[in-house]
């Protein structure tokens, strides 16, 4: 059985950089929302209790990502739930996308890896022709 990986850390100056692997749009994002919530906090062992629907729009796909990784954030930091799981319902050209995503609370105790801030667009790009998308978070 063949794992795939979803996104690896790629080394930053001050920020935390990742690299998500995906062939759409789609695939970027959820894995983008995966990739987020498990620098917060190791999602292995973590089963959804919890869903969501996020609606977001934007001038372009860098918006879309950016504002729904944001919005992952400020679920985490005004509910306590993780969102790590997300299914696009649909993604747009427009931009717009609805995501529905599907998370839970941290155990006690638990503790934070990267209290990430926000995505940003600093470096950001959106390539599933390449197969990857890059995206840098602010601690």
């Amino acid at each position: 059985m063949q794992i795939l990986l979803r996104y690896e850390i790629v080394d930053h100056t001050a920020d935390v950089a990742v690299r998500v692997f995906g062939n759409t749009y789609e695939e970027l994002l959820a894995n983008s929302v995966y990739a987020a919530a498990d620098l917060f906090y190791d999602t292995a062992n973590l089963y959804p209790v919890s869903s969501t629907i996020v609606d977001v729009e934007g001038h372009s796909v860098e918006d879309v990502f950016v504002e729904a990784l944001s919005r992952v954030i400020y679920l985490f930091e005004t509910t306590s739930v993780l969102y790590f799981g997300c299914d696009v319902l649909y993604l747009k050209e427009g931009w717009s996308a609805s995501l529905e995503l599907s998370g839970s609370p941290l155990p006690e105790g638990a503790e934070v890896r990267y209290a990430l801030k926000a995505p940003t667009y600093h470096m950001i790009e959106i390539s599933p022709e390449k197969g990857y998308a890059f995206l840098v978070f602010d601690v």
